[in-house]
């Protein structure tokens, strides 16, 4: 693929929405809160005719890298960027989308085999803290909060992690490792302290986290062998899970 394709931005969207209006946008991957839903929407009585647009801006094909762009919302101007020299990216290109929370940007950056979790000052760029292991998956990072904190949980090439949102420290991770032609492509799906699980070709599985001592500790609540997925992030709605399977079946 040609070079120009590599160094292609991932946009970032610059939030300077009331607490009220963000309530309402969905300015992210699967929306305020990751987990598909909208709340606070008031479909309007009459839609218009047609969309008026505000701006545009050129980023050529449709792949996706771990050069970062932080854009104005209100106008598209370019606000930072960090830039990825070497091309470092997955085997597949990226997949990942940037986490925006409490005014940073989350990203999982690099390569097979090797990557790093970026926490960025979404208003400047600059870094936060780092965290440097296992390589970026095609799964998109989410918040946890346990025990009134907040718990950055990150599927990556080869684990599911939890890190600290305020400094990046390791808390727990769990190996989820892949079979066949599976890759780690489904965003793990939070639900108070629990985290539904699936994508490795072994079904899909319920993992609660829990306190214990100054520690975090992981038990698996159940697995069910028979249906998982390969791609599709299921949605939670009154206690049940739906989705695609990998077998191209709803479920």
């Amino acid at each position: 693929m040609k070079k120009n394709c590599l160094i292609l931005s991932a946009l970032i969207v610059l939030l300077i929405c009331s607490a009220n209006l963000y309530s309402q946008d969905w300015p992210q991957w699967c929306g305020v809160n990751r987990d598909s839903r909208v709340t606070g929407f008031k479909a309007p009585a009459t839609w218009p005719g047609e969309l008026k647009q505000e701006w545009k801006f050129i980023v050529g094909f449709g792949d996706a890298t771990p050069i970062l762009s932080c854009l104005d919302a209100n106008t598209g101007k370019l606000v930072w960027r960090k830039e990825n020299p070497e091309n470092a990216v997955p085997v597949f290109f990226t997949g990942m989308s940037p986490l925006i929370v409490d005014n940073a940007c989350i990203a999982h950056v690099g390569k097979k085999d090797y990557g790093e979790i970026l926490a960025l000052d979404l208003n400047t760029g600059s870094e936060k803290w780092k965290w440097a292991g296992d390589g970026p998956a095609y799964a998109s990072p989410s918040i946890m909060t346990i025990d009134g904190k907040k718990h950055l949980i990150v599927q990556t090439e080869k684990n599911l992690l939890a890190l600290n949102f305020t400094d990046g420290k390791l808390l727990w991770q769990i190996p989820t490792p892949v079979q066949q032609r599976f890759y780690n492509c489904v965003s793990p799906y939070i639900d108070g302290q629990t985290i539904y699980l699936t994508g490795q070709g072994t079904g899909i599985k319920a993992i609660k986290v829990e306190k214990s001592g100054n520690d975090f500790v992981t038990k698996e609540l159940w697995s069910n062998n028979s249906v998982g997925a390969k791609c599709n992030t299921p949605i939670l709605k009154d206690g049940f899970l739906y989705g695609f399977t990998d077998q191209k079946r709803i479920y």
